[in-house]
């Protein structure tokens, strides 16, 4: 702390301990005479449990800091006198290093074209000339920031529907409406090792979404302008770092490993990896291409063909290598597994225009768009709690149903089409007979659900309890929902063993049909179509 600050009079420290598992209990109770310390169940979040500590504050300035940082003598003098200068200030933060000191991790935090928080000049040498300078940003990391106590009561801190992710950029855009400003005090330095909060990266693409939701039409992409204005050479990352990006956002990948890497050890692991592909640098392809809003610049896989999801020709195009959510189709915006199940309806069901169709939870893109548009007796249903199951959203676009206790009348449709809903359903039994039920004889479910198991056994993640609240058997997991900007709830991980689930739920059998065509634009992971159909004679 700054010379002569003394503890109790000048300033406080005040601790959130969300059940920790190591000796951090026993060194907070040496310190008990200098810290004051909140215990928490182990169920909180970064927005909750910072909450909760500035409830407890009563200086004039909150100052969050992660507990993955390390501080050197100085750090906190440039950020007060940054806070004193400017009247209208909301917040001041600082330049982050990773723990080699040569590598910035932040010095603000800019928005890309597609309106995404990212770090401005992460990657970058420390002593590259301009970057630990003062500057007005939109946002700031909260790793370390100063917050005036009035202000972040007054606009109600920390918006806790952000699950670890994003509510630190919230809440620098509800300053800039309020008319303050974001400052960063670049002779402030400190070392942050990143990502080390339980959870980070569980929700980021739902907390991202709610993020564009609420801000996408109100906030200035600035990630090149800044760089451009200060003359500096950013972004610069190398290929490297880039592909190993792209690989860790994978949803699949980041389910496997990321128990593993909220570890100590792993954490350790990630962050060594982070700041030897950043150093080895030399690249200055951008990152964060308009379309793309994250991973590679540069085209990692591309085709051209027919597309079946659109009926048109096309070009297929991914800067991914997570090929199942982003080789897309340039005319409809199609990905593979939407356009393996439309295959898979023409090739069994090739007069499916005609037939009675229910489709569960449609995507709005690609083949969702193609089965409205084409066949005449089209019927779209979503899990909607907020309107009576059986009726009509007043938009007029979708009927409320819940797969496992619908209301349609037995042999209804011909066709039930779902894409990557059964991971989510509670009660995938029941679900099963009571889509069988709604079939007519020699109809079909046909449906995509990602079989991340493989030959391994279906593992359930959650289910519910006696009082209706969730069982969490596994740490929360949540994928897109077209509905809900907080997505839905993965209950499952299935393997290949779903046809023999099916089967005992329902006593019909199941074809795992697997279409690798490039001219179709159809390769990726987890690509498998599944049709379960109904004994008897075709409608």
């Amino acid at each position: 702390m700054p010379a002569g600050y003394e503890l109790g009079r000048d300033y406080e420290v005040i601790v959130y301990d969300d059940a920790s598992t190591d000796a951090t209990p026993e060194l907070l109770g040496e310190y008990r005479t200098r810290v004051q310390t909140i215990l928490g169940d182990g169920q909180g979040w970064y927005a909750k449990n910072n909450n909760a500590m500035a409830q407890r504050a009563k200086g004039d300035w909150l100052c969050m800091l992660n507990n993955d940082t390390v501080l050197a003598p100085g750090w906190l003098e440039p950020m007060l006198a940054m806070g004193a200068k400017h009247e209208d200030i909301g917040i001041v933060g600082n330049i982050h290093v990773f723990a080699c000191r040569q590598i910035v991790n932040h010095a603000g935090v800019v928005l890309n074209d597609q309106g995404i928080p990212r770090n401005l000049y992460d990657g970058l040498g420390v002593n590259t000339p301009g970057v630990c300078a003062d500057r007005r940003v939109q946002a700031a990391m909260a790793a370390c920031w100063l917050t005036p106590r009035a202000v972040f009561e007054e606009l109600g801190g920390f918006d806790e529907k952000y699950i670890t992710g994003c509510e630190d950029v919230d809440y620098c855009m509800r300053i800039g409406a309020a008319n303050r400003s974001v400052w960063i005090a670049g002779e402030s330095m400190i070392i942050h090792h990143g990502g080390s909060t339980p959870g980070r990266y569980t929700l980021d693409s739902v907390n991202e979404k709610r993020f564009l939701d609420r801000w996408a039409d109100k906030v200035t992409p600035d990630w090149l302008t800044i760089a451009q204005r200060e003359g500096i050479d950013w972004p610069r990352r190398s290929s490297a770092y880039r592909v190993a990006r792209s690989i860790w956002r994978n949803p699949i990948v980041r389910s496997a490993l990321g128990p593993i890497m909220r570890t100590r050890a792993g954490a350790q692991i990630r962050q060594r990896g982070v700041r030897v592909l950043v150093a080895r640098g030399g690249d200055h392809s951008a990152d964060d291409q308009a379309g793309y809003p994250s991973g590679m610049s540069e085209v990692v896989l591309s085709s051209q063909g027919h597309c079946p999801s659109c009926d048109t020709d096309a070009s297929f195009v991914s800067k991914e290598h997570w090929l199942r959510d982003h080789f897309v189709c340039t005319n409809c915006g199609s990905i593979p597994r939407e356009r393996a199940l439309m295959r898979v309806i023409e090739m069994y069901y090739p007069n499916w225009r005609e037939l009675r169709i229910h489709e569960s939870s449609p995507g709005g893109r690609g083949t969702s768009i193609r089965l409205s548009q084409e066949c005449k007796h089209y019927t779209a249903t979503h899990y909607d709690t907020k309107i009576p199951f059986g009726s009509m959203h007043p938009n007029g676009h979708y009927q409320s149903e819940d797969l496992e206790h619908q209301t349609f009348a037995d042999e209804s449709f011909d066709l039930v089409i779902s894409q990557d809903v059964m991971e989510h359903v509670f009660d995938p039994d029941q679900a099963c007979r009571d889509i069988a039920r709604t079939l007519r004889p020699g109809g079909a479910h046909i449906f995509t659900t990602p079989l991340v198991n493989k030959h391994h056994p279906t593992q359930r993640r959650a289910g519910l309890k006696a009082d209706g609240s969730v069982d969490y058997l596994c740490e929360p997991e949540y994928h897109g929902n077209p509905i809900d900007s907080t997505g839905s709830l993965v209950t499952f991980h299935w393997g290949y063993d779903i046809t023999e689930w099916v089967f005992a739920a329902c006593g019909h059998p199941t074809t795992l049909v697997c279409i690798d065509d490039l001219s179709m634009g159809i390769r990726a992971e987890y690509i498998e179509v599944c049709m379960t159909k109904k004994p008897g004679a075709a409608s």
